[in-house]
This record gives C-alpha cells, sequence and structure tokens, in this order.
C-alpha cells in the first residue's frame, strides 16, 4: 500500500539559493536524519544510503524531471519503492516556498507501523526543518550542481523532461561598480 508525505516550510532565501543547495545532493547528510550518503552515479542516477529503524539500506534514485528553480523530481528504481517531488516557489520578500511530497510503500512490519502513525511524516517535517537552518545559516555559497551542457541533440535524445527558463544572475559589483543585471539561461539536462 502506497503512503503519501507531503511538507511545505518557508526559507528565508532567495529562490535560486534554496533550489542550488537542495540541488547539491552530496549535502543531504548534513541536515536529513536517516541519509548516511548520497553518490552520483551518473547524470541522472544517484545512489543513497540511510539508516532506518535500524537498519542500512541502500537504493538507487533516477531524476525523472529538472527545472531549474522550480522543481525536482524523482524515482526509486531499486531497493525501497519511492517517488517524489520538490517544489520551489517564490514568496513574500526575498522568501521560498519549498513544498516536498513523497509517495513510498513500507516494507516490512515495522516501516509499515512507521508509516501508519506518522513517524515517515515527522521524519520529513524534520529533514524540512533542519533543511531551513542549514541553508539561511550554514550554507557556503557555490553553485548547484548541474549535469553535463545540453545540446539540441541531447534534448532529442533524453527520456528526461527538460525545461530551459530565464534566471536573473546578480553578480557582485566590484567597489567601483554599480551592479550589473544579466540573464543567463539554465538549460539543465539530467
Amino acid at each position: 500500500m502506497m503512503h503519501t508525505v507531503t511538507h511545505k516550510i518557508i526559507v528565508n532565501v532567495p529562490i535560486e539559493t534554496a533550489y542550488d543547495q537542495w540541488t547539491r545532493f552530496e549535502e543531504f547528510p548534513r541536515f536529513m536524519d536517516a541519509v548516511t550518503q548520497v553518490k552520483h552515479l551518473d547524470e541522472r542516477r544517484l545512489l543513497w544510503n540511510a539508516r532506518v529503524l535500524g537498519r542500512d539500506i541502500t537504493w538507487e534514485a533516477e531524476i525523472d524531471r529538472l527545472v531549474p528553480d522550480f522543481a525536482i523530481e524523482w524515482h526509486s528504481t531499486d531497493g525501497p519503492q519511492h517517488r517524489g517531488a520538490v517544489r520551489f516557489e517564490p514568496c513574500a520578500g526575498d522568501g521560498t516556498s519549498v513544498s516536498v511530497e513523497l509517495d513510498f510503500t513500507p516494507r516490512g512490519l515495522g516501516e509499515r507501523v512507521a508509516a501508519a502513525v506518522g513517524l515517515v511524516n515527522l521524519k520529513v517535517e524534520g529533514d524540512l526543518r533542519r533543511f531551513k537552518e542549514f541553508v539561511e545559516f550554514e550554507a557556503q555559497e557555490a553553485p548547484a550542481w548541474h549535469p553535463a551542457p545540453l545540446t539540441p541533440a541531447r534534448v532529442d535524445a533524453s527520456p528526461v523532461h527538460i525545461e530551459v527558463r530565464e534566471r536573473q544572475v546578480s553578480p557582485v559589483p566590484a567597489w567601483s561598480e554599480k551592479p550589473k543585471h544579466h540573464t543567463r539561461r539554465d538549460a539543465v539536462r539530467v
């Protein structure tokens, strides 16, 4: 039986910062309580390791859709069966609404009981709270992970839904310069 968990939190950073931090998958253990390691296997696949209910588990997840500053969607290809999405929406001021939806199938009695009594719900809520603290106070400015550059031939060959959107980039001006606003096309291929 499939269970669904949804949570939303407002983080006090611009949407680009929230998205960029979320796409640094290797840093997930810093704010996701059960996750011990995440590794890129290739442009689309990630290998996850976690400790759940006292057991070490491993699974692969494949990114299905990646829209810069808007959404990431994935599904597991082995291990615990699940799929999910994280969406980013601008909100008042410079804040960002981060929404997580996770559909999963509990395995074994322990996981079914944990899902039934809401423990998975509490885990996701706690992970989002820790993400908020992390992105607002601890995260270092660095670019997001982006897969290999997108070319027309790769778009045609890609099994992943790809969207291209404009992103305003405001570089930090030198002391003698006035701020300039540049537009950069963000195209991401996964």
